[in-house]
Formats: structure tokens, sequence, C-alpha cells
């Protein structure tokens, strides 16, 4: 299928909740793109982003990184929304190609038993949120993980193995659509088993909260990849996430503006 705006708008709308829990954290829509920064970590990878929400162009871009500082700056646009060498002329590189899954809601069953207690936090977990997404390879800036939780639309669960945090992931609805995110475990047998319980209760909680489709955006050929694949989603389109990081400017833009989704 083609991409589509609205999962985009979902996705978007689920990392913006993160961004604006940071502490001076900032997330505005600007010329068909969604902007999200954190000028506190202005060298940190994910500090700054830049996210297509529809069919853009290089213009278009360069009102998106108006303002945003020269280091350093992600960009994630779904194929065909976008030629690549608008991209390239502003000083964009391309490591990471991704895939957009989705699932209707119904399509995904619940698993027979969670292995392991899985629990609905708020920021009153946000230690046990941090302490499995850094095991997990994710950021190392705590205010990262725990940025989101208790905000409207954002469901965040926890799931332990005694009394450890062995995974954790979030769901935010937006209208019909949930958008997974941050879905991390801890290494080993016992996080790729409870984090896939993880999955299958947030997208339970998504089809409760109205939600009609689910998505998640993974790397081709990774395990998390792999292990959604297996709870029942399936590749809708790809997506490319281009890094900026040498402090370039390319013709005409302004300024420059992770296993984890």
């Amino acid at each position: 299928m083609s991409a589509d705006p609205a999962l985009e708008r979902a996705a978007a709308a689920a990392l913006a909740t993160r961004y604006q829990g940071l502490p001076d954290g900032q997330a505005v829509d600007r010329g068909g793109w969604s902007v999200l920064s954190w000028p506190r970590r202005p060298q940190a990878a994910w500090a700054h982003r830049v996210v297509a929400l529809g069919p853009v162009s290089g213009a278009s871009l360069d009102t998106a990184l108006d303002g945003l500082p020269g280091l350093p700056v992600l960009a994630c646009v779904p194929d065909g929304w976008l030629d690549g060498s608008e991209l390239s002329r502003r000083g964009f590189d391309m490591p990471v190609r991704l895939v957009r899954l989705l699932a209707p809601a119904a399509a995904i069953q619940s698993a027979p038993r969670d292995p392991g207690w899985i629990e609905m936090v708020g920021p009153q977990g946000g230690g046990e949120v941090s302490a499995v997404g850094r095991a997990g390879g994710g950021p190392e800036e705590p205010w990262w993980w725990v940025a989101p939780l208790g905000a409207a639309g954002w469901t965040q669960l926890v799931a332990y193995d005694g009394d450890d945090p062995v995974a954790t992931g979030a769901v935010h609805v937006a209208g019909q659509v949930g958008a997974l995110d941050g879905v991390t475990a801890v290494p080993g047998e016992r996080g790729r088993l409870a984090g896939t319980a993880v999955v299958r209760r947030l997208v339970q909680l998504a089809t409760e909260r109205g939600a009609e489709r689910v998505t998640v955006a993974a790397e081709p050929g990774t395990p998390h990849h792999g292990d959604l694949l297996d709870v029942g989603f399936a590749p809708a389109y790809g997506l490319g996430q281009w890094s900026r990081s040498d402090g370039t400017r390319g013709a005409g833009a302004q300024a420059a503006p992770g296993r984890q989704t």
C-alpha cells in the first residue's frame, strides 16, 4: 500500500507526546512536518527530529528546519513522499531503512498466559520504565523514558519477572489509530517473551480505547521486527530515517535541526 498520512500522523502524535513531556521540550507542526526538539541535549542523536506528515517538498523541509540547531537532526520520510535528493542536498544521509507495520486491532490475539506480571504504570513507575528502556539499548537519558508518563492518550505498561521489571512499552491512541512507542525489553529470552506479551496487551488496550488499527515502525531483519510479525503485524510500506550530524547545510536550507520503536 502507499504511505498513509493517518498512520504517520498517529505515530508523530505519540512521539510529540514524549517530546512535550521533556523539560522545555518542543513539538509543533510546521510546513507539513512534525518538528520535535529538546534544546537541553543538543548533541544527543534524538534531540531534534522532523517527521513528514504527508507528501512534502524541499521548500517545506526548509520551513521545518528553520530555527533548529545544526546538530544533530533525524528526518523520517515514507517512501514516495519526498525525493531523496532533496534531503541529500541538505546534508542528510539515510543509514537506516524502516518499515511501517500495521495490524487491525482484532487480528492480534491475547497471549494464553503472560510470562510474568504486566502492570499499567504512570509517573510513579518511571524508575522501572527507565531501567528497562536503558537496559534494552535505548537512550541513556532517563528523562526520555519518563517524559510521557501520565499524558492524555498514553498508556504505559511494565512486565515483571518476579520483582524484576523486564519489558516495557506504550500505546498512544488518537482517533481510530493506536501507535506503539518505546517497546523495549532487557536482553535475553525472558525479556523477549515479556516484550511480546506487552505488545499483545497494548493492542488490547488500544482496541478498548477505540482504535481500529495499530501501527509501529521497525527495522527489517531485527529480532524485534520478527517478533512483531509473529504477533500479527504485517508490512505496509517503507520508511527512510535520514540523519544529519556533520553540521553541513545544503543549498536552500535555512538551518539543520531509536531497538526501540
